[in-house]
């Protein structure tokens, strides 16, 4: 960032910048080096053909007095790193060790995936080849008992979706 003349500099990023490792290593240390986010939007589809999801901030290395900062087109006492307006609350946010081993990290795709040896598909091949099942009324009055019971099973525990499939799907000894 010292290449920046007068101390100012605008940035358009992917909306990553804000989240995790990629805000640490950027955004918390600009911070750190006495840089302010005096204006950003967030998260906004990137104009043009690909499907990005982006970030526009303006950065200072110091505010005038009338400067008041911006985050999605309102006024804000400031903006943190995380691209969030500042609140009472500050500093670096960090993972809760109650929570650990609670949630899951998603697909983590490895590998090449199906290899179909020369077969050439593109995704919307798969929709034509397997498109949606046209809706039957027994599809329809099967899907209907499906919510009826989940939502008895909850409502009978005083439990939520995630609590309930949590216990659906918990191995117990002496039961596959």
């Amino acid at each position: 960032m010292s290449l920046a003349p007068g101390r100012r500099t605008g940035i358009i990023a992917t909306n990553t910048i804000a989240q995790g490792d990629t805000r640490e290593v950027g955004l918390d240390q600009a911070t750190a080096g006495g840089w302010t986010v005096y204006r950003a939007v967030k998260s906004q589809p990137r104009l043009g053909t690909a499907a990005v999801i982006v970030s526009l901030l303006w950065l200072a290395g110091k505010l005038g007095r009338s400067e008041v900062p911006i985050l999605d087109g309102n006024d804000v006492r400031g903006i943190t790193p995380g691209l969030d307006p500042a609140s009472r609350v500050s500093g670096t946010p960090f993972r809760l060790v109650a929570n650990e081993a609670q949630s899951f990290q998603g697909s983590n795709v490895l590998g090449k995936g199906f290899i179909l040896g020369d077969l050439r598909c593109t995704p919307s091949d798969v929709y034509e080849t397997f498109p949606r099942p046209t809706e039957t009324p027994r599809l329809h009055s099967a899907g209907e008992e499906l919510e009826r019971t989940q939502r008895a099973a909850m409502s009978d525990h005083g439990i939520g979706l995630a609590s309930l499939y949590n216990r659906v799907h918990t191995r117990h000894p002496g039961r596959p």
